[in-house]
């Protein structure tokens, strides 16, 4: 057991250290968790054959052979003696027995001592160094906890959470890179007893505020496999009632203290760090987690739209296919239709490929920065090959071009000039970039034309019905159904194909 255990360690931390995706690494961990299984059989074996014989055997055998020892050296009057009676008479012991009982005190002395010595150094000192850091470097009125957010943290702890996932980022570069800024003493000082757990079958939740949408949480609470495929996560259906979308009280909590998990340093930082940083320029781990270029750089945190690589010459496209499979058919659809197993459970409804025209730069950015206010994540940790075939792969989807070349009357384009300007350009901005002057106060930001074109079938379907978690409202009762057809030829003739259209591209690498 010790063995693959090892084994399996020195394979994860090298993946770890590479920045391969998490779920990589635990993949390739898996046949050493079989091993492990094998390997405890005969163990597990050994104990229930101890029991068994301890409960089967011969009840007293072992006490009347004793006593019938004691008896046969009454008989003989044998006493055994010390060779030097001198010796004996310097310690005052007269017989073997006094010998036995003074070894079993002396052996629970040292037994005493040790563990007192152990609780000292592993547990009362490092508590003392931990509530001077807190009380050094913790910014005033932290924010603590709500009464959901401690319910969730009991249910956290209840349902073994911290047996897979740690609450701790640490002082490793690896670290750094993957998750952020190490986590300070001052930021678990509510935590009693703490859950920094010590295992990572799941990745690090010290920064898991924010990282991902509610729903995309809930639904992963209620099936874990319906969003990650590959996940070994068990589900924990019970916390609802029957559905992802009727959540108990205990998910609701258990959701609160995840989204809690980061939050108070976020809310603390910058300000809080560098005041901090100055009363600590002699600690050099203190300076690790000020130091780290970001507070929380979790992969799959959603980021500003606009910046993003160059990700260079694609993977395969057998490659692009089994990360499609892996990390975008549950919700997206195999076929890109945007019904895959979670798409019924998220909204806004994950994007159906097959009706948009995207340049490649969207695709891009979506990817490496995510869709904030949808349960569209980042996927940073995959490799720019890896992104860049994903980027060609959803290019193949696409079937709006179908019919982007047909002629439009002008009256019509005119028209539909004079519908957009009355309606759409508060959230899509004049030139249909998506930065009309009401965006900035929206929780999903509206669609950018230049980037994205729909097919003349879905945009008059989304003007029928709106879009269902954002800000799209229907307009049946405002707007005619020629109105609707004219202001879709004119949206779709803001589409650049082959530009790079993003107000912030000048500094993107």
């Amino acid at each position: 057991m010790f063995i693959d255990l090892t084994i399996a360690g020195i394979i994860q931390a090298n993946l770890w250290l590479s920045g391969a995706p998490w779920l990589e690494s635990v993949q390739a961990s898996k046949p050493y968790w079989f091993i492990r299984i094998l390997s405890a059989i005969p163990i597990t074996a050994g104990f229930i054959a101890l029991f068994i014989g301890l409960v089967t055997g011969p009840q007293g055998a072992g006490a009347r052979a004793i006593e019938l020892g004691a008896n046969e050296q009454k008989a003989t009057d044998v006493h055994p003696s010390f060779a030097s009676k001198s010796f004996a008479q310097e310690l005052g012991i007269g017989s073997s027995g006094q010998v036995l009982r003074m070894s079993y005190f002396a052996a629970m002395l040292a037994g005493v001592g040790f563990f007192a010595v152990s609780v000292i150094l592993l547990g009362v000192l490092p508590g003392k160094v931990l509530d001077q850091q807190i009380a050094l470097m913790s910014p005033e009125n932290v924010l603590k906890p709500t009464i959901s957010e401690i319910r969730g943290r009991a249910i956290y702890a209840r349902e073994g959470c911290a047996y897979c996932h740690t609450q701790q980022i640490r002082y490793t570069e690896a670290d750094i890179r993957r998750f952020g800024a190490p986590t300070l003493a001052w930021e678990g000082q509510f935590d009693f007893p703490h859950l920094w757990g010590t295992r990572r079958i799941g990745p690090d939740l010290a920064r898991a505020g924010a990282t991902r949408s509610a729903d995309w949480q809930l639904l992963h609470l209620y099936s874990p496999r319906t969003v990650v495929p590959l996940s070994v996560m068990p589900s924990y259906s019970s916390l609802f009632d029957g559905a992802p979308d009727k959540p108990k009280q205990e998910a609701y909590d258990l959701l609160a203290f995840i989204e809690s998990l980061g939050r108070a340093r976020e809310i603390a930082w910058p300000d809080g760090d560098k005041a901090a940083r100055e009363l600590v320029l002699e600690d050099k781990w203190a300076l690790m987690s000020f130091d780290a270029p970001l507070l929380n750089a979790h992969p799959n945190k959603t980021r500003a739209r606009g910046e993003f690589p160059d990700f260079g010459e694609p993977a395969s496209s057998e490659i692009a296919q089994q990360l499609w499979l892996d990390n975008c058919a549950t919700c997206h659809g195999e076929t890109g239709q945007g019904d895959g197993l979670a798409a019924a459970w998220l909204e806004p409804r994950p994007a159906d490929f097959t009706q948009y025209e995207y340049t490649d730069n969207n695709i891009a950015d979506a990817l490496w920065n995510g869709i904030d206010g949808t349960a569209m994540p980042a996927w940073r940790d995959q490799s720019p090959e890896n992104l860049a075939a994903l980027v060609t792969f959803v290019q193949g989807l696409s079937l709006s071009g179908t019919g982007s070349e047909t002629e439009v009357d002008s009256n019509e384009l005119i028209l539909g000039q004079q519908v957009y300007a009355a309606n759409c350009i508060q959230c899509h901005g004049i030139a249909g970039d998506g930065n009309g002057f009401a965006a900035s106060e929206l929780d999903v930001a509206p669609t950018d034309f230049r980037n994205k074109r729909p097919s003349i079938s879905q945009s008059i379907r989304v003007l029928q019905n709106g879009i269902d978690g954002s800000s799209m409202a229907p307009w049946n009762d405002r707007l005619s159904a020629n109105e609707m057809l004219a202001v879709t030829h004119y949206l779709r003739g803001f589409f650049n194909a082959g530009g790079r259209n993003n107000d912030s591209s000048e500094g993107v690498n």
